[in-house]
């Protein structure tokens, strides 16, 4: 895989996993989610500034490394 399609992987899944967590949250009740630096997060992934969103991308590339460790492929499809 290319650090391109990488990338675009990353990104399609930080705003799927935020924009699940933040409608987990919701259903849970919560109506507010700050950031360390004060950014709400309780937000879609969209409206989150480029930090937040980067918060985001860096967990998504954590797990994409740790399967490709493990010996995983993701691809896109």
């Amino acid at each position: 895989m290319t650090s391109e399609e990488k990338e675009q992987i990353v990104e399609q899944m930080a705003e799927s996993a935020h924009n699940a967590w933040w409608q987990t949250y919701i259903d849970l009740g919560y109506t507010s989610r700050k950031a360390a630096w004060g950014e709400e997060f309780m937000v879609p992934f969209e409206q989150l500034s480029e930090r937040g969103k980067e918060f985001d991308r860096m967990i998504m590339r954590a797990i994409l490394n740790r399967l490709d460790a493990e010996g995983y492929r993701v691809e896109a499809v």
